[in-house]
Formats: structure tokens, C-alpha cells, sequence
């Protein structure tokens, strides 16, 4: 859950910028992963096995590729962090209460996250910016915005949410649509 506090309300950049705090949760959490022992069980799942083929397709292919460079770029800079990150999630994560929980700290990361670029940041030429941090890139806002927003919707939909909750919930969702809307991104717009 840390890590994905860290990792989603990239508030750390601004507060802690020199301790890396997402890189350091993330090794933490697979020092977790390696130790549980449930790293093995996972890649038996069918779904990992298809992702591994598919790594071990995009290895094959890279050499054929009209651009290998940027092949070989997007290899070791996105997709083997995120298969590390799918192995993980499903050895640390391994029940509906952990999962929920999980979404649940996302979707407050996402919110801290909007708090934070609605109160520091800048807009600059139109687009809403947060100089010095991951949320220097409007994008990058708009996304991490649009993934918490459904998250945050599970803390008013469940059952055991009373009144207070959900004005609450409501003030947040309302908080990162203003955060969204200034960002000027056309990924906000979906």
C-alpha cells in the first residue's frame, strides 16, 4: 500500500524529493514479493504465463524492429518494470480485502495528488504543472487523476458509507475534476 501511495500521490516529490521514496517502496515491496514465496504460484496463473510469452515475443522481435533503439527503450524502461510490478502485485496481494484496500490507497494518493497540484502548482501557457515533481507534465496529472477517480467512487459506494462519506467523497471528486479541468491535458478529456 505504500508503495502505491507513494507511486500514485507522487506527493513525496515535493516533500522528500532526494529520498526517492517510490523507488525505495517499490524495492521494498519486492524484497516482500521474493520473500512470501508466492512469486512462483503467480507465474503459474495463466495470465502471467500469456504475459511471459509475450516478453519473451517482444525480446524476439526487437532485433527485426523498424526502430530497435526505441524498442529496446520502451522493453527496459516500461514494460519489464510494469511485468516486475504485475508479479508483485499478485504475490503480495492475495485477497479481495487486500485488493480493495489497495485501490482504496490509490484512490487517496490520486486525491492527495490533486490537492497538492490545485494548492502548489502553476499554470503555465494553459496546462496546469507542478515544476520539479512527476506532475511537471500535464499528462501525467490527467492520468494518475483519471485512474483515482473510480477508486475514490468505491469509498462512497459501499454499503457501510453513510452520509458524511459520501459528501466527503463527493468534495474529492469534485477537487480532482478542478485539477483535471486546469490541467489542459486532452487525456483529462476522455
Amino acid at each position: 500500500c505504500f508503495y502505491a501511495f507513494a507511486f500514485y500521490g507522487h506527493t513525496f516529490d515535493s516533500v522528500l524529493p532526494r529520498l526517492h521514496m517510490p523507488g525505495f517502496a517499490f524495492g521494498v515491496a519486492i524484497v516482500t514479493a521474493v520473500l512470501s514465496g508466492r512469486v512462483i504460484e503467480v507465474l503459474q496463473d495463466r495470465i502471467a504465463v500469456l504475459l511471459v510469452a509475450l516478453s519473451c515475443w517482444f525480446v524476439i522481435v526487437i532485433p527485426a524492429s523498424s526502430w530497435r533503439g526505441g524498442s529496446l527503450s520502451v522493453l527496459t524502461t516500461y514494460w519489464i518494470p510494469a511485468m516486475v510490478l504485475f508479479l508483485v502485485g499478485g504475490s503480495v496481494i492475495t485477497t479481495l480485502t487486500q485488493c480493495r484496500r489497495t485501490m482504496y490507497v490509490v484512490g487517496l494518493a490520486a486525491a492527495a495528488g490533486a490537492l497538492m497540484v490545485n494548492m502548489r502548482g502553476q499554470v503555465i501557457e494553459g496546462r496546469l504543472v507542478l515544476q520539479n515533481t512527476t506532475f511537471a507534465n500535464s499528462n501525467t496529472i490527467a492520468i494518475k487523476l483519471l485512474l483515482g477517480m473510480p477508486m475514490i467512487w468505491l469509498l462512497a459506494s459501499s454499503s457501510r458509507a453513510g452520509p458524511f462519506r459520501k459528501i466527503m467523497v463527493g468534495g474529492i471528486l469534485l477537487l480532482m475534476m478542478a485539477a483535471l479541468m486546469r490541467s489542459g491535458s486532452r487525456e483529462g478529456m476522455v
